[in-house]
């Protein structure tokens, strides 16, 4: 992304949940599977300054409002938290790294 533009991340995890078709007559014998989204995210948006970076990190709906800032040079892998999914039997831990490099004509 371009300095001062918005990059939105998200992660999460999609799962297929099989349903019944309801209708006025009653329950049709037949199923479908439908694919249900289970994902967060947040916005990012760089600011350079020299050999560094500000990242201003928000909630996915990408108000200002309780925005984290985080500083760091360029090249530098930036870690910006976690996220933990659960499902019967097993639970997945998954981390968010960021890493901004300068790209040159």
């Amino acid at each position: 992304m371009l300095e001062g533009s918005r990059a939105v991340i998200y992660s999460g995890q999609s799962r297929p949940v099989r349903q019944r078709i309801h209708t006025p007559g009653g329950v049709i014998p037949q199923e479908i599977t439908v694919v249900h989204d289970q994902a967060t995210g947040f916005t990012v948006v760089p600011h350079f300054s020299g050999k560094g970076v500000r990242l201003e990190i928000a909630g996915q709906s990408g108000a200002q409002h309780g925005a984290t800032t985080v500083e760091a040079g360029l090249g530098e892998w930036i870690h910006l938290g976690s996220t933990s999914t659960s499902a019967p039997y097993r639970s997945e831990l998954q981390r968010v790294w960021l890493k901004v490099e300068e790209l040159r004509d």
